[in-house]
């Protein structure tokens, strides 16, 4: 009976280079702060895009006489259909430590 050995070379640069980002990372957490605002902005779009509020329930149906008065596009959604409207005044503000999203 033979015993073969087995050699198993690992490359590990690329895992070295993830997990030295990541150290720079948590001592600066800027980078992570903007994305987590980017995302929170763009899901209350959506929300507000589908007719529901950022905390997922639907909006009141608009009466009759709004819906007349208003102009939009054609097949637009009242809350996105001029830069004045929320859906387009949406904005996050990050810090190192902190995301903040409001109307701007």
């Amino acid at each position: 009976m033979s015993i073969q050995s087995i050699q198993i070379t690992l490359d590990d640069a690329e895992i070295n280079a993830a997990l030295n980002n990541l150290v720079r990372h948590i001592n600066n957490l800027q980078p992570a702060m903007d994305d987590i605002g980017e995302a929170l902005v763009g899901l209350i779009q959506e929300q507000l895009g589908r007719g529901e509020t950022p905390w997922g329930d639907a909006f009141e149906p608009l009466s009759a006489a709004y819906i007349d008065a208003v102009p939009r596009r054609a097949g637009g959604i009242p809350l996105n259909d001029t830069p004045q409207h929320i859906f387009n005044r949406i904005n996050a503000q990050s810090g190192s430590d902190y995301v903040k999203v409001g109307i701007h």
